[in-house]
């Protein structure tokens, strides 16, 4: 047993509250797990008041830097409000192996849904458990541009395998078509596919070879242990009868409160917590911790900026017992708004805890005050740039109080602090249309955009386009911000110019977030 997460669905609906129970288990030394029999696991959930969930409609697993860990998801069901702990019992089927095999080299083109057939030897299980050879298909499910956002890289290839009978693909080697080492990252890892980040093969081929595992042996891990605000324990001790209650409370509402320096109208509520025992951190293990899922809102146009100034900040939490716990600590420095509900602006931050609630504690409380950066959205006017790539043009820093009288943008003012507005990666597709990265650039004076909007010759946002992709980069040195977004246009015909306008945040103003929530197992108390 290694963690819990309470979690509500669609908060910004009033959604329901839902309950994970996490498991882990360490890969024994020779041995490989190989994937995980989720249809077949068997198990049983109960609280400390007796309530027993029903069947277990949905386990997961996923392999992670050497550990598998395995999800438990309880659908329609949550402990009692006040339960003290979660207690799962039973088994999870895995498919194991001791050894693994290469095929031999072979030449794969890199086009989308270029294939190459693989005989895997002795890579499956037979009815009676015997080994079986494995006819297979090495298919190119994507190769394309990936823009800035692949910083070094200007290729994403991804493989995946198709065969006949399950298998297990350990991994996936590289190279060149006389035998060189192929330079890349990878991305992406699935349990028969991979992706990786890569300079274009100018040969337009790989030589690619397969490792896979061989000998698959059927085992079962039991899971016997308690979950609770206090941590883990393993054992068969506190089972319960069965109850037929129903989780008491209701989901609460988003607290709406206007503030009296702003006039704007902010929320806080949490809509999840984690608790583990296990760092997310890669220099530390089994570190106690909880975590703490915050959604503040605020009434449009108004968004959350962002601010140095923000820093970490931290809220008191206490539990059932009395006790006062290490505070939740939450890093406001850099915030990105969401739009997930008309009229409001949402956003999601998280706080850590870095210790477990006190033995039988029923419930925790998080109060205090965040104090977060609010901005007004502002649009700068319409620049056009020739629909070429490397087209730039200088354009007055938007908002700038130099630029206008008002802080209004002009198009002419020989003083007014400038930017650089520029298209890069223009490049027409096969079936019509064009992708092209517009950014810009800022020096040496605050400023913070949202986005791009591209508009045709009345100012309107076009209808033909899709966003790829963003990015925003700072250098501290210089104080140069940068930020680019990428598009897919549906049509160009008759375009020679593009119309871009910047969306950006202005009047910045800090608003203090009143926070107080009191949540135990079955979710939200009042």
């Amino acid at each position: 047993m290694k963690g819990l997460e309470l979690q509500k669905d669609n908060p910004d609906e009033g959604g329901e509250w839902n309950i994970c129970v996490k498991g882990m288990g360490i890969r024994v030394p020779g041995w490989n797990i190989d994937w995980c029999e989720e249809e077949e696991a068997c198990m049983t959930v109960s609280d400390s008041t007796g309530r027993k969930a029903p069947k277990v409609q949905f386990v997961s697993w996923v392999f992670v830097q050497q550990e598998n860990r395995v999800r438990v998801f309880l659908p329609e069901w949550m402990p009692s409000a006040r339960s003290q702990w979660v207690a799962v019992k039973g088994e999870v089927p895995f498919v194991v192996s001791c050894r693994e095999a290469v095929t031999p080299p072979v030449v794969v083109k890199l086009a989308e849904g270029a294939s190459v057939p693989l005989v895997l030897k002795e890579a499956a299980m037979g009815k009676d458990g015997s080994p079986v050879d494995v006819n297979a298909t090495l298919v190119v499910t994507k190769y394309k541009d990936v823009g800035p956002a692949g910083g070094e890289y200007k290729k994403v290839l991804e493989l995946a395998m198709r065969t006949e009978f399950p298998v297990s693909l350990r991994n996936i080697e590289l190279k060149t078509t006389d035998g060189m080492p192929v330079k890349h990252s990878e991305w992406t890892w699935g349990r028969l596919s991979r992706s990786w980040g890569m300079e274009k093969v100018e040969e337009g081929k790989l030589q690619v070879s397969v490792r896979y595992s061989q000998g698959l042996r059927k085992c079962r891990a039991v899971i016997d242990g308690k979950a609770s605000l206090a941590g883990f324990s393993m054992g068969k001790n506190g089972w319960g009868a069965h109850g037929g209650r129903k989780a008491d409370g209701a989901p609460l509402p988003v607290r709406m409160k206007a503030d009296e320096k702003t006039g704007l109208c902010v929320g806080a509520e949490l809509i999840g917590l984690s608790i583990e025992n296990e760092s997310r951190e890669k220099e530390e293990t089994d570190s106690p911790q909880m975590l703490f899922d915050v959604e503040l809102s605020v009434n449009r146009t108004a968004v959350f900026g962002s601010s140095a100034d923000m820093k970490k900040q931290s809220l008191p939490v206490t539990d059932s017992t009395g006790r006062t716990l290490s505070p939740a600590m939450f890093n406001l420095t850099s915030l990105t708004s969401e739009y997930w509900k008309e009229g409001l602006t949402i956003l999601r931050c998280r706080g850590k805890v870095a210790e477990f609630a006190s033995p039988g504690a029923e419930w925790l409380r998080i109060q205090g005050t965040l104090h977060v950066p609010v901005a007004t959205m502002q649009e700068s006017p319409v620049y056009e740039l020739p629909l070429l790539n490397g087209a730039k043009r200088q354009i007055p820093i938007p908002g700038a109080t130099s630029a206008g009288g008002d802080g209004v943008d002009v198009l002419v003012a020989e003083d007014a602090p400038s930017c650089q507005l520029s298209l890069e990666n223009v490049k027409e597709q096969e079936h019509g249309g064009v992708r092209v990265t517009v950014a810009v650039e800022v020096e040496g004076v605050p400023f913070d955009l949202e986005c791009f909007e591209l508009v045709d010759g009345n100012d309107v946002p076009l209808k033909n386009i899709e966003s790829a992709g963003t990015g925003h980069s700072f250098s501290p040195e210089d104080q140069k911000s940068s930020w680019y977004q990428n598009f897919k246009i549906g049509s160009i015909d008759g375009m020679e110019k593009l119309r871009v306008r910047l969306k950006y945040k202005a009047n910045m103003e800090t608003v203090d977030v009143p926070v107080d929530c009191k949540i135990g197992l079955g979710g939200l108390l009042p």
